[in-house]
């Protein structure tokens, strides 16, 4: 996908006043430095690990995503590969 379409695309999305966004909060960092440390995550697991944290201090429980391998180990987050989810 050209650039451009991403950039448009993320634009309209978080522009949207009907599309529910999540952020994180104040202790999600702690939160997701200590359970890192006992999972042992390394490298650009450590970014899978703080949406996946994010996610469960706003409430979301399950994810649909095209690399469900990178949220395994997770058991707060029920996770579905995109095809299977249509």
């Amino acid at each position: 996908m050209p650039v451009e379409d991403v950039l448009r695309i993320t634009d309209t999305l978080y522009r949207s006043r009907t599309l529910l966004k999540i952020y994180p909060q104040r202790g999600t960092v702690s939160r997701t430095m200590r359970e890192g440390r006992e999972l042992g995550v390394q490298g650009p697991a450590w970014y899978d690990l703080f949406l996946a944290m994010t996610m469960r201090d706003a409430g979301v429980r399950e994810l649909i995503t095209e690399n469900v391998s990178d949220f395994e180990g997770l058991s707060f987050l029920k996770v579905r590969a995109f095809p299977d989810s249509i």
